[in-house]
């Protein structure tokens, strides 16, 4: 497709499949699909999102037929003899038909409402039928195998009757495609089939590779990205809901029960992934080499090869759980030769060879380079190693016993340790970790981490030990030690995992150096802190496994071990202190230390500069608040009993003293390292880390010593301790269910025994080596060595749903990268599997330059992807384009700007209130008992990131540049979604204030694709809807000039309608949008043909202006509407209504006065406070709506709406409307209206009013609702426009041809 003509020829042919009903099935159109296309590129960038959306949710049996041509046509292609051939099998139509298929899939998983339909369409049995044949190979790849009779092929009884399901022929076509000659395998001699299921690479189950070219690489990795996407229903399931359901796709491919394929795809993914070798390229690979097509077909094997593997089938309609053949075969491997391969590749690709720096282990063997990058699907491939490890016993043995094991440690230690902090590593973190457990159950592992770590210094300085000087074991405990105490709690999840390591190769490890001793007494002092352990009720459980891992070494280890037992000699104090630990003398050193900090804080204030801080009086009044508990980062007891570094330690301490990156907090030493800012530093110990919202919300003048909230004193407000974030309350009844179960007896006794024995010199004393002499021949008695116990990783279905999620996001984020044009294949669907967050996009560089020839190609595409051949929409920006026209539809909204939303939040201060009786709590404004848990909400539970994703998907937005003299070109940000119904009306819908777009969400669907009829059967009338946001509201542009009111809004938005293709149209609006539509009718009536309000604004009519109206209405008023001949179509709540007006005039539209009047000046308030927005707009959505139970996310979105462009410009925009409010109020226009009265709307004017300004044709009024009736009653709202604009069409000419031009 190299002319534009034909990209809008394929462009038109995509808008005709949501146009038309049902187009048939032999219809040449479908043709269009796979021979128009000329790459990826075209077929993402002009098949869009919205028009996929579209046809799927108006047009599904046009989806039907383009998903059955498209699959028919690949199956005919694959099964054509002389496939590929340019004549009569076109190689580009069966990519063409794959390209295809791999777009439209994820929008048809993320549709929660066809899954029914999916699972018919896809799997239900069919009348068509395909059979294969195999071969059997000669040579025993897998042991058990050659026992086995190899099974025949899925469906190769040529008598039966039975046809595949349209999903398994797919897969089935695909797979051979894989290996089919002159497709993706070069052609052999004399070959009988077509499909040779040749294995690609050499490696495991094969000698010698295939020939293979990049056009073929290139095929195989358009296969691998749909059966990568055939798979992906994975991403639209939770957690919890995919390891017990499964994806269909998945069980299908991994139950092949033919044996040839299995081991075909298996080991050619395998090899592929494990062969590929970057450092053969001469040049800084890491930063160039993702634009090489090797790399992205390395990169889909491995993926794929992990979605196979990785997969828990679920269980079947008869209670069993079928085998997962990939896995089972992998497990089968057996050859020293295929481990040996899979060592050397995956150590080659986590280590990310390069020839400049690296670590040296093995003499053939380098890893870790110090200055460079590694590979992008590193986390991928320790995946891959945990996977090999959990299936294949014999592959942990090799590794441990080559000491292949060691090099692994290194790496995946150097992966936790750099990645410990970063928020969005912490699933790659926790893998690792749970990686080194499963090797740190087999006994040999911990036996051979005894040997003597040699490659230390050539670590990078994040990951390296100073002056280390010990074995691999010595290594591994101070990087658990590091992980623990540094990664400022970020992963207390994986505490327990972490000591269950160290427990597992306790019983194993041998001269463990004094650094190491060091580090795991220090991890001792800060568990059995009080602070610590008077957190929550399971951290004494984190202590008990410590004790456990301490006991271990000393039972079956003791004499191998002196270094260890000198330092818990020297530490005696503290396991003493901790056998007579009760909660009164904890409580009590946590009133000491926090005195302590008084001091040190008091001093410090003194000798800096002021820090400003809210005073007593403006502390936040209490609430439920999430306070965290304390990390080993930052536990506050180290000078007490409990803490390493009491009297008789000093020297020691000298000696090892933590560096500060690596300590617990010291009073004197060292700053702690938490995720506190400075500001910490004057707050007291137990409150650090939290934020200074939480802080704010405990009670004025409360002396807070602890995260638990505990009293002041022990003496009057007695002993007990409450966690605030999950109200536990120690007590001395629950310190004795865990204190006398703690493993302290072969301590205490080592203690007694050695004592009086042992000298504690210092470690640089000569008398040290005579001390560790003693150690070792000393005879310990009472001391029975304990069974040694294993620690397994325990696999649950909420593990597996973990770890599918860290697998699928994985591909989501590599897929972004890897397919340049697409745009990813899944970007911008509801992803329900994991939480997608998007950042700010990368701007050129030297490594990615953006020139002119890129960025004309680039603007050609984006402008034919967003064109509406249907209209004339030039100039229109559109959902599938980035830069000005937004990302996913919607302008992008910087990372930073939302992360500076966060620490305004954290930096609130709400006023004190008054107290008000229930019924006048809204008197004075917003009340701080509904604001308060909406702060709360926001900070800690709301994600814009997933509202975003939410609008964006439901509304089809677009921005377009329109010029209103005397104002500079603007953008106008809009929603238009078009009706597939002949006779549907152009509407557009006018939003208020402090609504937005979003006003539309609600009742859009409705309105362009009605599926209820007339009592009369005869369909309701539907609607082509566009609803665009007013200059400075939301994403349209604000004027930098004055002039931008009523006027010029209704301007701009006939200017909108008419570059839509709209020559006629009609209008709705609620609050300021009516008065928008009010200058429609008097300025624009020649194209906007009616309008719909549901929000009156006009001058009251007076015996001098309208006075036939005033006339009716007195005599209304006088006969109380009793009468009906002369009530003239009023009812008796109107006159109620217009009695009670000026009060509501007076009381809610003061507002206006301040905005119309001096905007700037609120302006700098309610721009820079979020909080202050809030409280302004939650009062307006409380007070002109009836009753309506505003959600805490549906408040937010519409803050949101004003808070991310800023509120200023919106607030002068009522200052230049208020220009216009004398024509809105008295002029006269025949255009048609029609009024919809809620009966909490607010204004209260009687609905026949509207006859003083405009043609009056139709009122209807509703016992309920209020100013934002499309939002509140968007049932009532849809009804009240079908039958209004649905009659006026019957009475007005120009309407209906409308219909007919449209």
């Amino acid at each position: 497709m190299g002319a534009s003509d034909s990209k809008l020829v394929f462009k038109q042919g995509i808008f005709r499949l949501s146009e038309d009903r049902s187009i048939p099935a032999n219809d040449t159109y479908w043709t269009g699909f796979w021979e128009l296309p000329e790459s990826t590129e075209d077929v993402f960038s002009l098949f869009s999102p919205v028009d996929i959306r579209r046809t799927r949710d108006t047009s599904i049996a046009n989806l039907e037929t383009l998903l059955l041509a498209v699959t028919s046509r690949l199956f005919n292609l694959a099964a054509h003899p002389s496939f590929p051939d340019s004549e009569t099998a076109p190689e580009k139509d069966a990519l063409n038909c794959i390209r295809i298929l791999t777009r439209l899939l994820p929008f048809i998983y993320e549709a929660d409402h066809l899954e029914v339909w999916e699972d018919n369409f896809f799997w239900s049995s069919r009348r068509r039928r395909s059979t294969r044949s195999q071969t059997v190979g000669t040579e025993i790849l897998f042991d058990g195998t050659e026992a086995e009779d190899n099974p025949l092929p899925r469906d190769t009884e040529e008598e039966s009757e039975r046809s595949k399901p349209l999903g398994e022929e797919l897969i089935d076509t695909l797979t051979d495609l894989l290996f089919h000659s002159g497709f993706t395998l070069p052609t052999p001699h004399n070959a009988r089939s077509k499909v040779t299921y040749s294995i690609w690479q050499s490696g495991v189950g094969c000698n010698t590779a295939v020939g293979s070219t990049k056009e073929f690489e290139s095929n195989r990795c358009e296969i691998l990205r749909l059966l990568l996407t055939l798979t992906s229903k994975s991403m639209y399931m939770t957690p919890n809901i995919l390891p017990v359901k499964g994806v269909k796709a998945i069980t299908y491919i991994t139950t092949c029960p033919d044996k040839q394929i299995v081991l075909s795809v298996l080991c050619s993914l395998l090899n592929t992934t494990l062969k590929y070798n970057p450092a053969s390229w001469r040049v800084p690979y890491d930063h160039v080499v993702f634009k090489d097509p090797k790399q992205i077909l390395v990169t889909y094997c491995l993926q794929l090869l992990l979605v196979l593997i990785l997969y828990p089938i679920p269980e079947n309609s008869y209670g069993q759980t079928p085998k997962n053949n990939y896995r089972h075969f992998l497990g089968r491997l057996h050859r020293p030769q295929d481990f040996q391969f899979l060592v050397e590749g995956m150590t080659r690709s986590i280590a990310s060879t390069s020839n400049k720096s690296y670590i040296k282990v093995h003499a053939n063997s380098s890893y870790l380079p110090g200055s460079q990058k590694s590979l992008k699907w590193a986390p991928e491939m320790i995946m891959l190693f945990w996977e090999v490890l959990q299936c294949n016993k014999r592959f942990r043995s090799f590794i441990i016993d080559t000491n292949r094991a060691h090099d692994f440690v290194v790496l995946i230690l150097f992966y936790a340790l750099a990645q410990k902090t970063d928020p969005s590593k912490q699933g790659v973190v926790r893998m690792c970790i749970f990686v080194l457990q499963t090797l740190s159950v087999e006994p040999t592992f911990g036996k051979s981490l005894n040997k003597q770590f040699e490659g230390q210094e050539s670590l990078p300085t994040s990951v390296r030990v100073p002056n280390f000087n010990g074995t691999y074991a010595d290594y591994l405990i101070i990087s658990v030690y590091t992980l623990i105490t540094a990664s400022k709690g970020k992963l207390d999840a994986i505490y327990p995992a972490l000591l269950a390591i160290m427990k597992n190769i306790a019983a194993y490890v041998e001269h463990i150096s004094t650094s190491a001793s060091s580090k795991l007494l220090q991890l001792f002092a800060s568990m059995s802190s009080p602070g610590f352990l008077l957190a929550n009720e399971t951290n004494h459980a984190l202590l008990q496994s410590l004790l456990e891992s301490i006991n271990a070494v000393i039972e079956h280890r003791y004499s191998e071990n002196p270094n260890l037992i000198f330092t818990i000699l020297r530490g005696r104090k503290r396991f003493e202190a901790l056998r007579s630990f009760t909660l009164e003398t904890g409580q009590e050193e946590i009133e000491r230390q926090e005195r302590l900090r008084k001091e040190q804080a008091s001093e410090t204030q003194l000798n800096s500069s002021p820090v400003r801080a809210n005073s007593a009086e403006s502390l936040r009044s209490p609430s439920n608040t999430h306070a965290r508990t304390p990390t080993l980062s930052n536990v506050p007891e180290e000078n007490s009993a409990f803490a390493i570094g009491d009297d008789d330690d000093s020297e020691v301490e000298d000696d090892h003293r933590p560096t500060p990156s690596q300590s617990s907090p010291s009073m004197h030493d060292s700053r702690t390292p938490s995720v506190s800012s400075s500001i910490d530093d004057t707050m007291p110990l137990q409150l650090r880390g939290m934020s200074e919202k939480a802080r704010g919300k405990m009670p004025a003048g409360q002396p807070s010593f602890s995260r638990q909230n505990s009293t002041n004193s022990l003496s009057s407000h007695g002993a007990a301790v409450l966690s605030s974030s999950t109200g536990f309350m120690p007590t001395p009844q629950w310190i004795e269910t865990w204190l006398p179960e703690l493993p302290l007896h072969t301590i205490l006794t080592l203690i007694s025994e050695l004592s009086p024995q042992v000298s504690l010199p210092s470690t640089s004393s000569p008398d040290f080596h005579a001390s560790l002499d003693v150690i070792r021949d000393a005879q310990i008695r009472g001391i029975d060595p304990s069974p040694v116990r294993v620690h397994l990783f325990e696999w649950s279905t909420l593990s597996l749903g973990w770890y599918e999620s860290l697998l699928w996001g994985f591909i989501f984020a590599s897929e972004m990268v890897v397919s340049k044009g697409t745009v990813g294949v899944w970007n911008g669907t509801v992803i329900r599997l994991f939480k997608v967050q998007e950042t700010a996009a990368e701007g050129p560089s030297f490594l990615a330059p953006r020139g002119a020839v890129d960025a004309v190609g680039s603007n050609l595409v984006q402008r034919i992807g967003s064109l509406n051949i249907r209209g004339n929409q030039s100039g229109l920006e559109g959902q599938n384009r980035q830069g000005d026209g937004g990302v996913n539809g919607i302008a992008t909204v910087s990372s930073r700007y939302l992360e500076l939303t966060r620490k305004k939040l954290e930096l609130t201060r709400l006023p004190h209130e008054i107290t008000l009786p229930q019924h006048r709590a809204w008197e004075y404004g917003t009340p701080k008992s509904d604001l308060e848990p909406l702060v709360d909400f926001w900070l800690e539970e709301y994600d814009w990131r997933t509202q975003e994703s939410i609008i964006n998907n439901s509304l089809p937005q677009f921005r377009t540049t329109i010029t209103i003299p005397p104002h500079p070109p603007l953008r106008v940000h809009f929603v238009h979604s078009r009706s597939s119904h002949p006779d549907a009306i152009p509407l557009l819908f006018c939003h208020g204030w402090p609504g937005s777009i979003l006003e539309v969400l609600k009742i859009l669907g409705p309105l362009t694709d009605p599926t209820e009829t007339h009592t009369n059967a005869a369909p309701v009338q539907a609607f082509h809807v566009v609803a665009p946001s007013i200059p400075g509201f939301g994403f349209s542009d604000p004027s930098p000039n004055e002039g931008m009111g009523l006027l010029a809004t209704a301007a701009m938005y006939d200017a909108l309608m008419q570059r839509l293709g709209y020559r006629y149209y009609v209008a709705q609006g609620g609050d300021c949008g009516a008065n928008i539509c009010r200058m429609l009718a008097i300025h624009y009536a020649q194209t906007c043909l009616a309008t719909h309000v549901n929000c009156l604004s006009v001058r009251p009519p007076s015996w001098t202006y309208r006075p036939l109206v005033y006339l009716k209405y007195r005599i209304a008023e006088i006969t109380r509407c009793r009468i009906p001949s002369l009530s003239f179509g009023y009812i008796p709540s109107d006159v109620e209504a217009s009695e009670e007006n000026p009060r509501f005039n007076d009381e809610e539209m003061d507002y206006l006065a301040l905005q119309q009047t001096k905007p700037q000046t609120i302006a700098y308030a309610l721009c820079d406070s979020p909080v202050g927005l809030l409280a302004y707009i939650r009062e307006k959505l409380h007070d002109w709506t009836d009753n309506y139970a505003w959600t805490p996310i549906e408040i937010l979105n519409f803050v949101m709406m004003h808070w991310l462009p800023g509120l200023e410009a919106g607030l002068r925009w009522h200052r230049e409307a208020l220009r216009d409010m004398q024509d809105v109020r008295e002029k006269w226009s025949s255009t048609p209206m029609g009024i919809s009265a809620f009966k909490g709307e607010g204004s209260r004017y009687p609905p026949m009013w509207g006859k003083c300004v405009q043609n009056l044709r139709w009122v209807r009024r509703h016992d309920g609702g209020g100013r934002f009736a499309a939002w509140e009653r968007p049932e009532a709202l849809v009804g009240d426009l079908r039958d209004y604009f649905g009659e006026v069409s019957r009475m007005e000419r120009r309407l209906g041809r409308m219909v007919e031009e449209v």
